[in-house]
């Protein structure tokens, strides 16, 4: 996946969580209101574990919370595999404190544009913690078209903290609600800009314009040795 779609893609989420955060702190819910107004992003840390080290695409947590709570992961077919068992390192390695993991995964333009969104939770039972896939979507086919339009992807306030850090959460009610048409938009701009900004690296001959390196440089078909 082109490094600008991933990465706008992560920055374009942030945004949209964000956006909705101040909405909440602006409303008249008052548990709401406090409780979001400790929710920060906190990007891509390094979270170790005794197995090693992974460093997730987004972030969010709450002030008061020991872990982060809610992590997005941004994947590609290649890497699909690798979303359960980053979903169980996160969730497991956080003795099941990390509430949500979100991943997006789009496939690469060669092999259709399908584009998904999953969602991975702590399973607590007396006896142990597990994770489960609790959400599953396709919001682009592998035409490019949207599709489930009216599907939406809900991460609750609560999901930002958890019960052992944060007293009285289960008080807190609101949620954040991005539609699939949301999610759609989102990585179609992203594409967009990357398709744009790839076009301005060509130069009319359909060669990728490298800058000189101060030795060589190509000029009127002829290559001339900078001196």
């Amino acid at each position: 996946m082109a490094g600008i779609v991933h990465e706008d893609v992560i920055s374009g989420f942030e945004s949209l969580v964000t956006e909705q955060l101040i909405d909440i702190r602006r409303s008249n819910d008052q548990v709401a209101v406090d409780f979001a107004r400790g929710i920060r992003a906190r990007g891509s840390p390094k979270i170790e574990r005794d197995g090693g080290s992974h460093n997730p695409d987004g972030s969010f947590k709450h002030k008061d919370a020991t872990e982060l709570g809610v992590i997005l992961e941004v994947s590609h077919s290649q890497k699909r595999q690798d979303l359960p068992f980053l979903a169980d390192e996160y969730i497991l390695g956080s003795n099941g404190l990390t509430q949500a993991i979100i991943g997006i995964d789009l496939e690469y333009r060669k092999k259709g544009k399908e584009a998904r969104v999953m969602v991975w939770r702590p399973n607590k039972t007396k006896k142990e913690i597990s994770t489960k896939k609790t959400f599953e979507g396709t919001f682009r086919d592998v035409d490019g078209n949207l599709v489930n339009s009216r599907r939406n992807l809900q991460i609750w306030l609560k999901d930002f903290g958890n019960k052992l850090d944060c007293p009285g959460i289960q008080k807190v009610g609101e949620s954040i609600i991005i539609s699939f048409a949301q999610l759609y938009e989102l990585v179609q701009e992203s594409e967009a800009d990357d398709s744009q900004i790839r076009k301005r690296r060509l130069g009319s001959d359909g060669f990728s314009k490298v800058e000189a390196s101060g030795k060589w440089s190509a000029i009127a078909g002829e290559t001339h040795n900078l001196r």
